[in-house]
Order: structure tokens, then C-alpha cells, then sequence
């Protein structure tokens, strides 16, 4: 994959305890677009400047999904309309049993609110 060929000056790694279970830590992972309708469907697309980073998220917040199979699981392209010209896609990858590269994160394991929560 190609997030391991990243130089290691460049590598950040997180660990984050979210209070939730393992399918809505995995919906949370590789769902790009619940982020328009759930953290800013407040926003107006008529509050978003064209070139903000949110802009595609609060304009579509019924994106295309295409899905394809990989070698380690799946991998989930979210394609939002576009104005002519223009090509934006929010990529994440779920790959078995329990992890997700999400768009814009650091790989993170879906089972890490289970296994802390443990205890």
C-alpha cells in the first residue's frame, strides 16, 4: 500500500479511545460523506466559500460510492457531483478483519473501542 511508503519524518501515529462500538467506529472510518450530513448539516452550501476544504462534502451530501475488491479487503471511492470541469474523490480502505486507511487519517484499527473498552 502505498501509505507505507511514506517517509518515516512524515509518519504520525495516533491512538484514539471513541466511545462507540466496533461497526460505528468502522461506519465512521470508511463513510466520507456522513461527515456532510452529520458534523456539518448545519452548514449551508451558500456558506462555503468554492475553494474551502468542506465545500464538496456540504454541497453533496448523497455522493456516489463505487466499491472495489482488493487483495486485503475493499476499497470505497466517494465521488461527489462536481461543477464541469473539476474532479474531486474521498478514498477509504477497509481491509480485513477490522482496520480502515480513511480519508485524510492515519490508519487506525476499528477494534481499538473495543479493546480499550475492555477492561
Amino acid at each position: 500500500m502505498e501509505s507505507t511508503l511514506v517517509p518515516d519524518g512524515e509518519v504520525g501515529i495516533n491512538f484514539v479511545l471513541r466511545d462507540c462500538n466496533w461497526m460505528q467506529a468502522l461506519e465512521g472510518d470508511i463513510d466520507t460523506s456522513h461527515f456532510g450530513f452529520l458534523h456539518v448539516g448545519h452548514v449551508g452550501p451558500d456558506d462555503v466559500p468554492e475553494d474551502h476544504p468542506f465545500n464538496q462534502t456540504v454541497n453533496d451530501r448523497a455522493p456516489r460510492f463505487d466499491v472495489a475488491d482488493t487483495a486485503l479487503g475493499h476499497q470505497l471511492r466517494c465521488v461527489p457531483a462536481m461543477r464541469a470541469g473539476a474532479n474531486y474523490w474521498r478514498v477509504a480502505n477497509y481491509i480485513f478483519p477490522s482496520d480502515a486507511d480513511a480519508a485524510g487519517r492515519v490508519r487506525q484499527s476499528s477494534a481499538c473501542p473495543r479493546l480499550g473498552a475492555a477492561g
